[in-house]
């Protein structure tokens, strides 16, 4: 396979994307007052430091998550740029919330997720973007031509 350079465009929602994550995350942490916060249809801004990756998994597993977090971004980096080229826009969102992700855990030693949606984990923008970019690559996978 050869490597193709996403769209210009791509790069750029998802260095929009990845800002919108870490933006969002410095203003629930350091101004959003009186938390837990209510908002429409039942969300709740709750701050949550998760020590583990999706889901909350391996919370104790220190430096070994980093590394994990670390290497599962760099092959979803390399698959963007190898992919076949109607892969770039949802390999984009994926690829930015796995860095956004991945700064929070280099930054942090924690990832903060803030959005409590009823019926799911807690997660923030990155964790949104990875979940809407993965399901937008099963469906051009299982409708591809």
């Amino acid at each position: 396979m050869k490597a193709r350079v996403p769209p210009a465009a791509c790069i750029a929602v998802a260095a929009a994307v990845l800002a919108v994550d870490q933006i969002s995350k410095w203003l629930v942490v350091d101004h959003v007052a009186d938390l837990p916060h209510r908002l429409p249809g039942g969300i709740k801004l709750e701050i949550f430091h998760n020590y583990g990756i999706s889901f909350s998994l391996f919370q104790h597993g220190g430096a070994l998550v980093k590394l994990i977090v670390a290497a599962i971004t760099a092959v979803i980096c390399v698959i963007w740029v190898y992919a076949p080229r109607r892969f770039a826009w949802p390999l984009a969102l994926v690829a930015a919330g796995s860095i956004g992700n991945l700064v929070d855990h280099l930054r942090l030693g924690y990832v903060v997720d803030f959005l409590n949606v009823p019926h799911w984990q807690t997660m923030n923008i990155a964790d949104a973007s990875i979940v809407v970019g993965a399901l937008a690559v099963a469906v051009l996978f299982i409708w591809q031509r």
